[in-house]
């Protein structure tokens, strides 16, 4: 399995923390997608610096800057699941940073690895969390 699969994870995982936390310090809500939901909050909205946001179904699109993530909110809105579709969008859109050589050539085949080793897994599934998450030791 190539080394960069479980740093982009990392990565994946880091760049969302720090935009929900800039989503909630610019919005002063606590948790902004619930504020979405209820309609107290924009769908989409602008955000410092060339920076916005936009909710969709049970997640979020948000751009800072160069950098932008892609995510959905996992079972009680847990954050940091991924996909191989979300993994491959956000190393395409921010590839001028990660400094990830040749991802293409073995993110697919990297991520079949670590599932089919049970080194990601679904474990929400059964609450219909169908996002993988690094399974810890």
């Amino acid at each position: 399995m190539n080394e960069g699969f479980f740093k982009l994870i990392e990565l994946y995982q880091g760049e969302i923390r720090l935009a929900w936390r800039d989503l909630i310090t610019e919005t002063g809500m606590p948790n902004p997608y619930s504020s979405w939901r209820k309609r107290k909050l924009e769908q989409h909205g602008s955000l410092r610096e060339d920076g916005e946001y936009q909710f969709h179904g049970v997640g979020c699109w948000i751009k800072r800057g160069q950098r932008e993530v892609d995510f959905d909110f996992g079972h009680d809105l847990l954050l940091g699941g991924f996909d191989l579709w979300r993994l491959r969008i956000f190393a395409a859109e921010n590839q001028d940073w990660i400094n990830l050589f040749d991802w293409k050539d073995w993110l697919e085949s990297s991520f079949k690895e670590a599932e089919n080793q049970g080194l990601i897994w679904q474990p929400h599934i059964e609450n219909g969390d169908r996002l993988f998450y690094v399974k810890q030791n």
